[in-house]
């Protein structure tokens, strides 16, 4: 239960899905152990990546996601035939966060991948911005690293849902846990991560909010205005125009502008990359 409401951060209301999305939100922590506690039996537990400071309908039928209370930036990592290799890409992408004083969530997902989060207070993106300015930030942080067992869709951002942790995987029998440092690096590896998600984890859920990333998402924002990139609908996978580059620009492999990439690799004095 802990986990649960850990997980949530106190922001309401979100999403619950099973992994059918309820029409109705969760409204505050007791609302959501009673909905936990109600459909975990024979049912996937999922709920919205992000809190909303409006629950509103468009056209009284899809939910206006541009509503999305951005406070964390959530990547998902599956790789169904060798859970191993995502394992690998999970340890690292903690080791680059460890190295810039960055403490992700990290959760192993109950079959074959796992979970990410960056955490951060809220931040006040516009509503429009909200979409590209993530895309943004979760594909630099793919092509820096050369993630090769990215889910693709977490890449749009503020509509998914996420496994709630402690909750069981029908498929495959174990629960999807948190994980320490410890946990991550044991040197058992997956097996070991296997063995511990036999059972719901007591590994206390820790939400460090980091101070760098609000900064640098606003920044990419108004780079994103600059270059009047044009955002667009639909479940296009590419729901921005990006600028060409200019001939005498040297080319960086994943990197949307030059004006991002000096975000991202904090050109700026006082400043580090994520």
């Amino acid at each position: 239960m802990n986990a649960w409401i850990a997980h949530c951060k106190g922001r309401y209301p979100r999403e619950f899905a099973t992994p059918e999305r309820l029409r109705s939100p969760i409204l505050n922590d007791d609302q959501l152990t009673i909905y936990v506690e109600t459909y975990m039996p024979g049912h996937h537990i999922y709920t919205s990546v992000y809190a909303f400071d409006k629950w509103d309908r468009i056209d009284n039928k899809k939910l206006d996601y541009s509503r999305a209370i951005i406070d964390t930036i959530f990547i998902d990592l599956d790789w169904k035939e060798m859970p191993e290799i995502a394992l690998y890409e999970a340890r690292l992408f903690e080791l680059d966060c460890y190295h810039k004083g960055i403490t992700p969530r990290i959760y192993f997902t109950g079959m074959k991948g796992f979970a990410l989060y960056l955490d951060f207070e809220p931040v006040e993106i516009e509503q429009e911005f909200k979409k590209p300015v993530i895309r943004t930030f979760i594909e630099y942080i793919r092509d820096t690293l050369s993630l090769k067992t990215l889910d693709s869709q977490c890449v749009d951002g503020i509509s998914r849902i996420s496994r709630l942790p402690n909750t069981l995987h029908r498929k495959s029998g174990l629960y999807c846990i948190p994980l320490s440092r410890d946990e991550l690096w044991h040197m058992d590896g997956i097996q070991h991560i296997l063995d511990l998600a036999k059972n719901i984890s007591e590994t206390p859920i820790v939400v460090v909010n980091n101070e760098i990333i609000p900064e640098m998402l606003l920044k990419i924002q108004d780079i994103l205005k600059e270059t009047k990139i044009e955002v667009t609908e639909g479940r296009s996978t590419v729901p921005f125009i990006l600028p060409q580059k200019q001939p005498d620009e040297t080319p960086v492999r994943g990197t949307p502008c030059l004006g991002v990439m000096e975000v991202m690799c904090g050109v700026q004095e006082g400043t580090r990359d994520v």
